[in-house]
């Protein structure tokens, strides 16, 4: 009788301990975000289906509206079509300042062109596909761009990087997963951008695809 107990118990423990083991790993693993904002018009796509539509739809192009730093730095979409490799327009949406914010941040603002500039680009009826950092600024783009009167704008979620996997995650798992995963902090714990997926991204600066003004 001790004996069916004991084991019984035993099954029971290594039950819950699998369970929990599961539970841990998901928290890991899963994308922990906020809500992200929503665009008023625009429809919303994830990276792998912008790529998509640009190798295989016509008058389709990408813009990303990260700063000119971001885009040199951190490195840029590209994609192959038709033999020619194509990279992502860099027309940003914001511009950095030198005034400080808080938390000792540079603030951004509002490029009062931005409309402008991609019209020097692009017609209202090309497809476009605007891309940011994560996500954010690329909803004010495509909102500012359909206000403006574009027919065919999509903003890419997650975009260029993706959004922290640490984001929003337990702080017990967190303080585990900075102690142990060499990923934390770094663009490998970022989930569902575009490098991600390991699409093409380069570091290349043409001068076709760069700011217009700055090489006009």
């Amino acid at each position: 009788m001790k004996k069916k107990i004991t084991i019984s118990l035993l099954m029971l423990t290594f039950l819950f301990t699998s369970i929990l083991f599961a539970m841990e790993k998901q928290m890991v693993t899963t994308c922990y975000t906020g809500p992200l904002p929503v665009p008023k018009k625009a429809k919303t796509i994830s990276a792998i289906e912008a790529y998509h539509m640009l190798v295989t739809q016509p008058n389709t192009y990408l813009i990303d509206v990260r700063t000119r730093a971001e885009y040199q730095l951190v490195g840029h979409a590209c994609y192959v079509k038709n033999g020619k490799v194509y990279q992502a327009y860099n027309i940003p949406v914001k511009f950095w300042t030198t005034q400080v914010g808080k938390r000792f941040k540079y603030r951004k603002v509002l490029n009062k062109h931005f409309v402008e500039d991609v019209l020097k680009k692009f017609k209202k009826t090309d497809t476009l596909i605007v891309m940011c950092r994560s996500g954010d600024r690329s909803v004010e783009a495509v909102d500012l761009l359909t206000d403006a009167g574009f027919k065919n704008v999509y903003n890419v979620k997650y975009g260029f990087e993706g959004k922290p996997m640490a984001y929003g995650m337990p702080k017990k798992i967190k303080k585990l997963f900075k102690k142990y995963s060499p990923f934390f902090a770094t663009w490998k714990s970022r989930l569902n951008g575009w490098r991600y997926y390991g699409l093409c991204h380069s570091y290349k600066m043409d001068p076709e695809f760069m700011y217009p003004p700055d090489v006009e």
